[in-house]
């Protein structure tokens, strides 16, 4: 029976250095013993055995940080300023609280990198059980300061319980977010995109209910704000091992023009063209648009729907897109309402030595001139009634030149009452079928 008034360390200094061998500092603090279990087998097991009772009124940590170095990786973690507060700290099943802080300080070789700066700032309360076996955090409250090349906050509330400790961890609970700006992030790590909206991005919010394993991990009942759109559903990666995502999301109304790279003179400059090896072929520039490597590793299976969607100008309801991809093969639907008419589009892609393409199109019943209109071309192009349109096709390749030189296939296209006006007929109908 354990009774504490108060534990505390003050200043405390630990510093874990691996050398150019791999060798940790630490390890010679520890000597290296042959397991011997032969008296632990035999020894007699004492049911009478009494539990153990813990009572710590408060246990500090102050003042005291923990530095961590690779000489071979040229990398470095600083944990400063640690300040860590316990009160009533007991193993009853009554909920104690626990306040922390700290500033942390990755840094990687390159020493004219700034290093990446992250302040922590942590209240809960914690419930334990007389055999440690489960563990539950409470009243949860988080925030993060990030900073690099410029600074972000994150602001998260949470619960979650965590049993099985001893075997096979699992945890469920839910949390909540603040609002917070997704470019302020990304900035952080100077890789905020430049957007046609200078407002995409910055307004997010996610509530949702966790639960998981050793091997798993899922949201449920997601609720995700992006800007303007709402999205509701789960999203859980089902194998830690092989990646495998799963994911279903709702939405009612997003713009995708908003995410897209500003248009040439609207907003911004036009956008640089890819630089990267993976974007490009060194030999010709020829822009990659199907990365063979990411495919193959790619396991995914994710259904999204949207009640209206903007993309390209061009409005669509009642949008449904359903992507499956595993072991090189992907396959991708994609049905929508759109002009007074239907959409039906699908794809299979399977990543061989190279890539094989083959695809099928469905337009009915669309109409033509309102699709002008959002596209601001109805006063050059003067069309009117409704379209079908039935294509198929194939390709081989991964680049955009390869595709467009193996593209075959075939299209039926056809009008209803299509009226077309000024009187040049071929010209208009071959800008309408580029269209």
């Amino acid at each position: 029976d354990v009774q504490v008034k108060h534990i505390l360390i003050d200043t405390a200094a630990i510093d874990l250095q691996v050398d150019a061998q791999g060798v940790g500092n630490w390890t010679k603090l520890i000597k290296q013993k042959p397991a011997d279990t032969s008296a632990a087998s035999s020894a007699p097991t004492d049911t009478k055995a009494k539990e153990l009772k813990l009572a710590i009124e408060k246990i500090s940590l102050q003042h005291s940080q923990v530095s961590y170095s690779d000489l071979a990786k040229g990398s470095r973690f600083l944990l400063k300023d640690i300040e860590l507060e316990m009160d009533g700290v007991n193993l009853d099943g009554d909920p104690f609280t626990m306040a922390f802080s700290s500033e942390a300080q990755i840094s990687s070789a390159d020493v004219k990198a700034p290093p990446l700066i992250i302040k922590t700032k942590l209240g809960q309360k914690i419930t334990l059980d007389k055999e440690l076996s489960e563990v539950k955090l409470s009243e949860g409250d988080l925030v993060l300061v990030i900073s690099k090349n410029a600074s972000a906050t994150l602001k998260l509330k949470y619960a979650v319980k965590l049993g099985n400790l001893k075997n096979n961890l699992a945890y469920q609970g839910e949390f909540a977010s603040d609002n917070f700006s997704a470019r302020e992030l990304l900035a952080v790590f100077g890789s905020a995109p430049k957007m046609a909206n200078d407002k995409a991005l910055t307004d997010i919010k996610v509530t949702a209910n966790i639960n998981g394993d050793k091997t798993s991990a899922s949201l449920k009942d997601l609720d995700l704000k992006l800007d303007k759109t709402s999205l509701k559903g789960t999203l859980a990666i089902t194998n830690f091992s092989t990646s495998a995502l799963e994911a279903s999301l709702q939405g009612d109304e997003i713009n995708v023009d908003d995410y897209l790279a500003p248009k040439v003179g609207e907003n911004a400059a036009p956008a640089a063209a890819p630089a990267s090896a993976a974007a490009v072929t060194a030999a010709t520039g020829d822009e990659v648009l199907i990365p063979l490597e990411l495919l193959r590793k790619l396991n995914i299976d994710l259904k999204a729907g949207f009640k209206k969607l903007q993309i390209m100008d061009l409005s669509l309801a009642d949008v449904q897109l359903d992507i499956a991809a595993n072991g090189g093969h992907l396959q991708q639907q994609l049905s929508a309402s759109a002009y007074s008419g239907t959409i039906r589009e699908k794809a299979n892609v399977q990543a061989n030595q190279t890539a094989q393409v083959q695809f099928e199109a469905h337009l009915q019943g669309v109409e033509i001139a309102p699709i002008l209109k959002d596209r601001k071309l109805d006063k050059s192009l003067h069309l009117s009634g409704a379209v079908q349109l039935n294509a198929q096709g194939q390709a081989n390749g991964v680049t955009k030149n390869q595709i467009i030189a193996s593209l075959t296939g075939g299209a039926d296209f056809a009008g209803a009452k299509v009226r077309l006006a000024p009187l040049n007929i071929e010209q208009q109908f071959c800008k309408l079928v580029n269209l």
